[in-house]
């Protein structure tokens, strides 16, 4: 497909952030859906699906940028074309111009979801801002659509609210996600047909969790899974572990708050989704005030989690204070290098590991009588030289941060 450079720059480079942003919404919207327990008229039934809705849409106008933008085209009359918020007209357009590719059909549960968005966007979106307006149109036609491919259980308090079953997010999984997936395979033809790279992904997003899995009959709710079964992994690594780090240690010197343990287990269920919960911050701010703690345990306990606190640098600053001593003494004993074998516990850095290491050869070879104590000391002088370089080196960095 020929084009001139400005069409160009604007398939590859506006789309490729717009596929990062449709990813966003997209990735919100599931995330919120997987969270709740119910369907209700509130807000994170709103949020879910206006997140999903506009993802879904700026996907779908990325696939007819690729497909149906050439240098024929009217230019101001296609983006015209893209001012819509009707995902059938933009689902329509796009089974139109992309019909040689298998991935510009929906089947039938998708196009009812379709459907299921463009009426939330285009009425219930504002809905409650008119005085005739529905108040809960969000459940009505939510309910119309799920009832059609699952039996809806009705909330136990609120009339017109729905149980958010397992089966009911699993199915929205794998609707959502089979959508998402056929319309980022059109982008990936899309992208060869116009040579630009508008389907790569911005790494670590939320757009990459979306497009890039091939989960099990493209569920996005597998994601979320994933997510939860590797935060509870890391939990049980960091209250099992026998490892020695100076990070784990840094935790382990702080006091733990008083929790009801009782109540540790659903604060921990709903970290696995994202939440922190009221309660959660209610008890911790009722903790601190019992136990009259500062900002200063605010800002220790804040450093957990920072990639750019180096938790080992007191241990590697301790073993630089028995090099000195040594020096400076002119003397050494096996209490000292006991104490050097302590703090190396905890660093895990291999160049400064290697220095402390021969340190504690040349000891040994001093020990046996293999070398006299002039020898060892300028041994430990070169030694204690690398690790001024080392520190310098480190030094550098953090200002560099």
């Amino acid at each position: 497909m020929n084009m001139d450079n400005k069409t160009w720059n604007y398939k590859n480079f506006n789309m490729v952030v717009e596929l990062d942003i449709a990813g966003e919404f997209i990735y919100n919207g599931i995330k919120e859906f997987n969270r709740m327990h119910y369907i209700t008229n509130d807000a994170p039934t709103f949020l879910s699906l206006y997140n999903i809705s506009v993802g879904l849409e700026r996907l779908q106008k990325i696939v007819l940028v690729l497909w149906k933008l050439d240098d024929n085209s009217d230019k101001e009359q296609f983006e015209k074309g893209l001012i819509t918020h009707s995902h059938s007209y933009l689902r329509d357009e796009i089974r139109k111009c992309a019909k040689d590719s298998k991935y510009s059909l929906l089947n039938e549960r998708e196009n009812d979801f379709i459907t299921l968005i463009q009426k939330f966007y285009n009425t219930a979106r504002y809905d409650r801002f008119n005085i005739n307006g529905k108040n809960n149109i969000e459940t009505s036609i939510f309910e119309e659509y799920i009832s059609k491919y699952i039996k809806v259980v009705s909330h136990p308090f609120y009339k017109d609210g729905i149980v958010l079953t397992d089966e009911i997010k699993e199915f929205l999984g794998r609707v959502v996600g089979s959508i998402s997936h056929k319309y980022y395979q059109l982008v990936i033809e899309g992208s060869y047909r116009n040579h630009t790279f508008t389907y790569e992904l911005r790494s670590d997003s939320k757009a990459q969790k979306v497009f890039l899995p091939e989960y099990k009959k493209k569920s996005l709710m597998e994601g979320q899974l994933n997510e939860r079964i590797s935060f509870k992994e890391i939990l049980i690594y960091v209250r099992n572990t026998r490892e020695k780090t100076a990070f784990l240690k840094f935790i382990d010197d702080i006091e733990p708050l008083e929790f009801d343990p009782a109540l540790v287990i659903d604060y921990l269920g709903e970290f696995a989704e994202g939440t922190v919960s009221q309660s959660l911050l209610d008890e911790v701010e009722f903790l601190y005030g019992e136990n009259e703690y500062s900002n200063e345990r605010v800002e220790l306990v804040d450093l957990i989690g920072n990639p750019q606190v180096m938790f080992e640098y007191p241990y590697i600053e301790a073993c630089n204070d028995i090099l000195f001593r040594i020096l400076k003494d002119k003397a050494i004993d096996d209490d000292m290098i006991n104490c050097l074998d302590k703090h190396i516990d905890y660093i895990d850095d291999d160049d400064i590991l290697e220095v402390l290491n021969k340190v504690k050869r040349s000891y040994q070879e001093y020990k046996e009588g293999k070398c006299k104590l002039e020898v060892f000391l300028e041994q430990i002088q070169e030694n204690y030289n690398e690790y001024q370089n080392f520190l310098i080196r480190e030094g550098n960095r953090d200002e560099d941060k």
